[in-house]
């Protein structure tokens, strides 16, 4: 890091932090935010997580109402965090101290996330820094940077013109680049950094004690572990990740191509690598499972916690797509359309794994976004981190996109009216619930088109790569192939030999 990039990562930690202690300190602040259904749902609640550690320390399941629906082992960390479940001191000389622990736990847990938030931002530049450095990700960049075509050759006019119309052509050097490049913009790790941290929704989300900051911590520490080359610890992170929230468990198939990747694996060995890394996650999510009977005694919190998150039985209103539909769908039909919606996100696993398997990078980073949009309880701290990494794939020149200048004024109309929606439907009662639905409708198709874009330009990116390599395979092919001469040549070298004699 240079010191343009010091500066930047300095300046931009000391207004993230000055926000985030002003909002803390903003009285009555932290606890509206608690309660907005944009930042926390039923399962990232951190009132209800204090409902829970309520439960617990009355001598009761913190399962027992409807409360709690996280994970056992969350409940026990943050058992730290409140005075009366600290140990109490004893002596004189230790009871005033005593005073002060209410006072402690009050600022610990606002300084716990905001302490989280700096870690994943941290974790998301070095992220950055590795991906774009590493000798595996960058390796066709170098090599195929001077054989790349030139954006006028026929090959890349064709491919350029059968390509969606709102996406320009890529240069040569776009086209080498594998998604990244050492050509990148300057500061790319630092401007990742910025973006997460300064960025409205992140801020909100801590603020509000949103528990889905531990779930994006697991999330972006398992892709780091990845890019590192470090299989358990990207494992647990997963597993970890997969315990809190359940949907991560799909980001298995982008971290088994990551480590096909990483490793250089021949086709033939694939199945080993994925075997490996499966192994290591499911002994990971096993340990955790048991950790958690052992704390509770009993296995009835998997049907609290996960089934809770698969059936979404409570319907409070939340800026997804589930909560609507199965308030106005028959009983009878219930099984079947919970099948339907918590099946969606699954069938995109296998065609998009198998299309973007040699980035699998950018394959993980597409499927944060898709968990973000089709989860049963969603809020905005769910594409925090998506939204960061977007600078990473700067080559996928979204920037030229015709649509992108009305994707981004469309999440800040959302971020506005949104709002107003609500109030008018819940506070005034001027409205209906079709207000705000509307919304979350509008905020699913901005994503949607975000991500639709994304695999399009990836999608032209990736054929131009292929095209490459098979020229390049042409070019080797030509040159260690001897020549045999043809007829012709041999006729009128045997004349030119006659006619010399």
């Amino acid at each position: 890091m240079g010191r343009r990039g010091l500066n930047v990562v300095v300046w931009g930690s000391a207004f993230a932090l000055g926000v985030r202690c002003l909002l803390f300190a903003w009285e009555g602040l932290p606890e509206l935010l608690s309660t907005r259904i944009e930042l926390v749902t039923p399962v990232t609640s951190y009132n209800r997580l204090k409902e829970g550690l309520y439960l617990v320390e009355s001598g009761l399941s913190p399962y027992a109402g409807d409360a709690y629906h996280q994970a056992p082992l969350l409940l026990w960390f943050f058992s730290f965090f409140f005075s009366s479940s600290m140990p109490q001191p004893s002596g004189e000389a230790l009871t005033a101290a005593a005073a002060y622990l209410p006072t402690i736990s009050h600022y610990a847990t606002p300084a716990l996330f905001i302490f989280t938030d700096f870690f994943i931002a941290f974790l998301l530049m070095f992220l950055s820094q590795n991906y774009l450095a590493h000798p595996t990700f960058t390796a066709s960049s170098s090599a195929s940077s001077s054989n790349a075509p030139s954006p006028s050759s026929p090959s890349s006019s064709s491919t350029s013109s059968s390509s969606s119309p709102t996406t320009s052509s890529p240069s040569a050097s776009v086209v080498a680049a594998n998604f990244n490049s050492s050509t990148s913009p300057p500061l790319t790790g630092e401007i990742v950094f910025c973006v997460y941290l300064t960025n409205p929704w992140t801020i909100l989300t801590c603020v509000a004690q949103s528990t889905i900051v531990f779930n994006n911590l697991a999330v972006v520490l398992c892709l780091y572990a990845a890019v590192k080359g470090n299989v358990w610890l990207a494992t647990l992170c997963l597993a970890l990740g997969t315990y809190l929230s359940l949907y991560p468990a799909l980001l298995i198939f982008p971290l088994v191509a990551i480590f096909h990747t990483y490793y250089k694996q021949p086709v033939q060995s694939a199945w080993v690598v994925g075997f490996a890394v499966v192994a290591c996650y499911a002994v990971w999510l096993s340990a955790l499972f048991y950790l958690s009977f052992l704390q509770l005694g009993s296995w009835g919190w998997l049907k609290e916690v996960y089934g809770f998150i698969f059936f979404a039985p409570d319907l409070t209103p939340n800026i997804g797509l589930f909560w609507y539909y199965f308030t106005e769908a028959f009983m009878h039909f219930r099984p079947f359309f919970i099948f339907v919606f918590q099946y969606h996100p699954v069938i995109y696993v296998l065609p998009l794994t198998v299309r973007f398997r040699r980035h699998g990078v950018f394959l993980f980073w597409i499927f944060m976004g898709l968990i973000g949009m089709l989860k049963s309880y969603p809020c905005i701290g769910d594409m925090a981190p998506y939204i960061s990494l977007l600078p990473l794939f700067h080559v996928l020149n979204l920037a030229q996109n015709k649509r992108s200048v009305f994707i981004c004024l469309g999440f800040v109309y959302l971020n506005v009216v949104g709002p107003i929606m609500w109030h008018l439907w819940i506070n005034q009662g001027t409205g209906n619930a079709n207000f705000f639905y509307a919304m979350t409708l509008i905020f699913f198709l901005f994503q949607g088109w975000l991500v639709r874009d994304c695999l399009t330009s990836a999608s032209v990116l990736d054929d131009l790569m292929t095209q490459e390599e098979k020229q390049k395979t042409k070019k080797a092919q030509a040159q260690t192939t001897p020549t045999l001469p043809t007829p012709e040549t041999a006729a009128s070298s045997t004349a030119k030999a006659i006619k010399v004699d």
